[in-house]
């Protein structure tokens, strides 16, 4: 193991190799090293003592705008690593940074890739066991942020940031908020654009199924048979709920754009109690229970339930009133009615006199009107009243139409979303004084009084650019 440069140092607070820039202009290096071997590392610092505050690097910056240590790794291929930092201890710290300034936009750790698939910072946490954590963020501040991420690339399919997990049980992204008081969010998100859409969450594959509806603050999708794009569970709540303050746009809005006017666009229904209700595409309501009216009585002290007509075929009524005169009157259905139904087919008149006579009957029935004459050739000028009973335009041939299969259906479809909701870790984000945080680098190092010859091979770094 050939080695190009080694310094030891026996003293407590010694120094093996050190070596300081001080001049304040150029891109000058306290100390740079290069390897050749694909495998070499170009600096290497190494502390061997299991006790104390020993540090393997050092690095120290006193400018404004300076870095303490920068890792950069200029190959266009392979695995290479700008800074990597690894530990064996279990409560060590692979990489550690911290933003010792209480003002200004300080930055602990700060990742930068000008790769279009690149990353900035990536944590990766190889225990199969414990709560171990790919890349964990904490504050102690009353208005900081444990971990933000930024995509700052108008195009592309960028992420601020991206969690994943392979465990059956795990989970990618978890936001927890431990406060019982206060406006607390667990995980917030908000997007500036018209088009955007704050929260996208697939599961298994995103759903081909588009929308016209934009913004979307929370997005869900999912391609499997039977699976659920958003979903809600609460044990006395409501699982979802939705408010808005338009005069014209709905608080909620279900489409199913299948070609089936038949397909069930929204469904309600129970576990308790076998009952559905759905609308399909076609805005056809069915329901296995009773269509009820709520309607107050006793002075608003209390409620009863008024039940809708039902019949086996699907009618429309309409009631009025005329008059006979001299025994017989031509009662006209009225325009827009007539444009409902379809009174080109048989429809009904049921006829009520008001007054005495020997009997009304109709006849004379045509699609714009019908004739009321009084029984046995009677004369009498007296008022009645009608009620008629046609059948729905476009559903003239339709009775007791036969729902078995749909109801056995939607109970398969009910019976695959009672699903326990997905258990998160006990404690899957400890509090921020819970972090065993590292001892800060003292910065009492004063530079050595001469200059050191300029490294003849060494590349210019471009300096990263922070948010």
């Amino acid at each position: 193991m050939a080695v190009g440069t080694y310094g030891a140092s026996a003293s407590s607070t010694g120094v093996g190799v050190r070596g300081v820039g001080f001049s304040t202009t150029g891109v000058n290096f306290g100390t740079s090293g290069t390897t050749s071997s694909p495998a070499g590392i170009g600096v290497i610092g190494e502390n061997l003592q299991t006790t104390g505050e020993g540090f393997g690097v050092v690095g120290n910056s006193a400018s404004s705008s300076g870095t303490g240590v920068f890792g950069n790794a200029t190959s266009t291929t392979g695995s290479v690593f700008g800074v990597q930092g690894t530990t064996p201890s279990p409560d060590g710290v692979g990489v550690y940074g911290g933003a010792t300034s209480s003002t200004g936009f300080a930055t602990g750790v700060y990742g930068d890739s000008a790769s279009t698939s690149g990353v900035g910072v990536v944590g990766h946490a190889v225990a199969t066991t414990g709560s171990a954590f790919g890349v964990k963020g904490a504050t102690d501040s009353s208005t900081g942020i444990g971990v933000y991420g930024i995509a700052n690339s108008t195009t592309g399919l960028n992420f601020g940031v991206e969690g994943k997990a392979a465990s059956p049980d795990a989970v990618g992204v978890s936001g927890v908020n431990t406060s019982t008081s206060g406006d607390s969010v667990a995980v917030g998100a908000a997007t500036g654009s018209p088009g955007g859409i704050g929260v996208f969450a697939v599961a298994v594959a995103p759903s081909e199924t588009t929308t016209d509806t934009r913004p979307v603050g929370v997005w869900g999708s999912t391609n499997a048979s039977g699976g659920i794009g958003i979903g809600g569970t609460t044990d006395d709540g409501n699982a979802v709920a939705g408010a808005n303050y338009s005069s014209e746009a709905p608080t909620a809005w279900f489409q199913n754009q299948i070609d089936d006017p038949s397909a069930p666009a929204f469904i309600t229904g129970g576990t308790a109690f076998v009952g559905y209700c759905w609308i399909d595409t076609s805005g056809d309501l069915s329901c296995t229970g009773a269509i009820t009216h709520g309607s107050t009585v006793d002075n608003g002290t209390r409620t009863v339930a008024l039940y809708a007509m039902e019949s086996p075929e699907n009618w429309f009524e309409d009631a009025g009133s005329a008059r006979l005169t001299h025994g017989s009157a031509v009662v006209q259905l009225e325009p827009v009615f007539a444009q409902t139904v379809n009174s080109g087919v048989e429809y009904h008149v049921f006829l009520t006199p008001k007054g005495n006579c020997k009997g009304l009957y109709v006849t004379n029935e045509t699609a714009s009107s019908f004739e009321v004459r009084e029984l046995s050739g009677g004369r009498a000028s007296i008022a009645f009243d009608y009620r008629i009973m046609a059948r729905r335009k476009g559903y003239e041939n339709v009775r007791l139409a036969d729902l078995t299969k749909r109801v056995a259906k939607l109970a398969a479809v009910n019976k695959g979303m009672q699903r326990k909701p997905p258990q998160l870790p006990a404690k899957p984000s400890p509090a921020a004084s819970e972090v065993p945080e590292p001892r800060r680098i003292p910065r009492g190092i004063t530079p050595i009084p001469h200059l050191p010859q300029a490294y003849p091979v060494a590349e210019k770094i471009n300096e990263p650019k922070h948010n």
